[in-house]
């Protein structure tokens, strides 16, 4: 668990499950996805995973809609929609991007970013994306807010606040964590917002 304040991370747990994406759903449940296709229902107190289903998709980052629609992104600029009851994900479109983070706004516009410090916008019809801009900021995890401002997370404990008009991003600080995921609680404590996954101080037992 991040403090968006100062990056700084607390461990709360390990399971036996592998993943790239973390996703809250509208309602509170926390989701993986990982890099074969594979989507876990994830407990946020203890960091158990329970295993979903698995389907012919890759799912480097992960995202709920507004409205409760479950998509990911496969790290190569394919966006594929998610059943979250069975894991089964169907090909939405392809488009020249590179999306390792995957996030929704809250008035349901989606964004994917990448490890070249690049974020761009995406069509939910057509899986097209189009590069708002970058920065010298790597995002592996990407996260909005409840009030909409936009976060990414490396693969080195770094977390970075990024501008939604040029895709520059200012660092917020670092720690001892390793985060390919990055998810916001629907209602976080006070103070402890983010929740990290897939590393050190995250919620996954490895990275694959």
């Amino acid at each position: 668990e991040l403090d968006p304040g100062t990056a700084s991370g607390t461990f709360l747990g390990a399971g036996s499950w592998v993943g790239a994406g973390l996703a809250f759903s509208p309602s509170g449940n926390l989701y993986a996805s990982n890099r074969g296709g594979k989507l876990y229902e994830v407990d946020p107190v203890n960091g158990n995973g329970t295993l979903i289903g698995a389907g012919s998709w890759v799912g480097a980052g992960l995202a709920f809609s507004p409205s409760g629609d479950l998509y990911a992104s496969n790290g190569g600029g394919k966006l594929y929609s998610i059943n979250p009851l069975t894991g089964s994900g169907t090909l939405i479109g392809t488009g020249s991007w590179v999306g390792e983070g995957l996030a929704f706004s809250s008035s349901g516009e989606l964004y994917a970013s990448n490890g070249g410090g690049k974020l761009y916008q995406l069509d939910l019809g057509t899986g097209a994306g189009s590069l708002v801009g970058s920065g010298s900021w790597v995002g592996a995890g990407l996260a909005f807010s409840a009030t909409d401002e936009l976060y990414a997370s490396n693969g080195g404990g770094k977390l970075y606040q990024l501008d939604l008009a040029t895709g520059a991003g200012t660092l917020v600080g670092s720690g001892s964590w390793f985060g390919e995921g990055l998810a916001f609680a629907p209602i976080p404590e006070p103070g402890t917002a983010l929740l990290m996954g897939l590393g050190l101080a995250g919620l996954a037992a490895r990275r694959r």
